[in-house]
């Protein structure tokens, strides 16, 4: 119990904010509540209470969850998102920008490896770029995936597999070969047989939400077929969508996408002109929102008869709480992936430092991303729908 109170404060705070409304329940019996509220965290929130959903909401807004949120919109990302940011803004420079600031911002920009949409990704990387940015290395294919050039059309004797992804999957602080996800690709060419060659497509993107991935994937991988899916996800996808879709909205955008549509409607959220009330309105639903994104992603795999993997894979020194993570892989079997794997204890008894691309950071270095990537080819190599499609070399995985 002592633990429980200490962590953080967050039943200490979170019951005193919501002390008016349990003046006659004594303090025991308050923590009850919480602990009960809290074990409640993944339920569907049309499933519970118009007033356990505030509640809970309280106490994810004073634990890591919250933190995490703020960092992916005003850390990382805030370079990707506001691309048109000059440095004399950034710098809160009253006056105009010298042509020495502005000529500095046009360098700037000319080496981000992103550009704008006008749809609910806001924004891509661009196509066939080489280029130093954000600590590392960025090169990208004509499609504009951080990965090599792959033929259009699928060579004989190829199995293709696309993954979607975030800033880990897309190796955000290391480079493209030292990702997971090319030392997966090359593993799987080491083990094949028979003159096959498999082809993993990078569609990963930093910053961009569960919705957004899909989104990005049903553009970029247009006519292209493939043969499986594999879905990466972290302990940040809940609340991400609701987050971006505060701002979409803001924009005219997001609420007829039919990654959303149905949710909102069932919800009864309005879009309005402003950000904060659309996050008030949308926070409270962040669970039932992701889950929509899942049901539809797993939805359009299956009408393409791709067969679609859910991985969880931890970030380094953020993650949900216990129950928080049963519920988020419980929501993706539910949804209908075919094969859920959880990796997020592939960094349990490391030191936290030694896996990060920097100190307090919760993107892995070299070492984090070869941890992972040894998991990540062992759990996927039970797969019994890779295995009907990978002619192995008869070398144990």
């Amino acid at each position: 119990m002592h633990n429980i109170l200490s962590h953080k404060g967050f039943l200490k705070r979170s019951i005193r904010f919501n002390a008016h409304r349990f003046q006659a329940i004594g303090g025991i019996q308050i923590v009850l509540f919480s602990l009960v509220a809290t074990s409640l965290s993944a339920i569907p929130e049309r499933l519970l209470p118009t007033e356990v959903i505030r509640f809970r909401e309280v106490l994810k807004r004073t634990g890591l969850n919250r933190a995490d949120y703020e960092t992916n919109e005003r850390g990382y990302y805030e370079a990707l998102l506001e691309t048109n940011r000059s440095l004399a803004a950034v710098a809160q420079t009253p006056n105009e920008p010298t042509p020495e600031v502005m000529n500095m911002h046009l360098a700037e920009m000319a080496s981000r490896p992103v550009m704008n949409t006008n749809d609910i990704r806001e924004y891509i990387l661009k196509p066939s770029v080489a280029t130093f940015a954000y600590g590392t290395r960025w090169e990208t294919n004509s499609l504009g995936l951080r990965d090599r050039e792959y033929p259009k059309d699928k060579p004989e004797n190829t199995l293709r597999i696309a993954l979607l992804g975030d800033s880990i999957a897309c190796g955000w602080g290391v480079t493209r070969s030292e990702r997971f996800e090319e030392l997966w690709e090359t593993r799987l060419n080491q083990e094949t047989g028979d003159g096959q060659s498999v082809e993993v497509w990078n569609f990963s993107v930093p910053g961009h939400s569960p919705g957004a991935r899909w989104k990005h994937f049903e553009t970029a991988g247009k006519d292209t077929g493939f043969d499986l899916m594999v879905y990466e996800a972290t302990t940040s996808d809940p609340g991400w969508d609701a987050h971006r879709l505060a701002y979409l909205l803001t924009k005219g955008l997001g609420a007829d996408d039919p990654l959303y549509a149905e949710t909102l409607n069932k919800t009864g959220v309005q879009a309005t002109a402003s950000r904060s009330e659309n996050r008030d309105a949308l926070l409270p639903w962040s669970w039932t929102i992701v889950e929509g994104v899942y049901h539809h992603i797993v939805e359009s795999c299956h009408k393409r008869g791709l067969p679609v993997a859910f991985v969880l894979i931890p970030r380094v020194g953020a993650n949900l709480t216990k129950v928080e993570k049963k519920g988020l892989l419980a929501m993706a079997d539910s949804s209908g992936f075919d094969l859920v794997v959880d990796l997020s204890d592939v960094y349990d008894g490391q030191i936290e430092d030694d896996l990060a691309i920097a100190p307090g950071d919760y993107h892995p270095n070299v070492l984090g991303h070869q941890l992972i990537a040894s998991r990540w080819a062992d759990q996927l190599a039970q797969w019994p729908e890779l295995q009907r499609r990978l002619k192995t070399s008869g070398k144990a995985p």
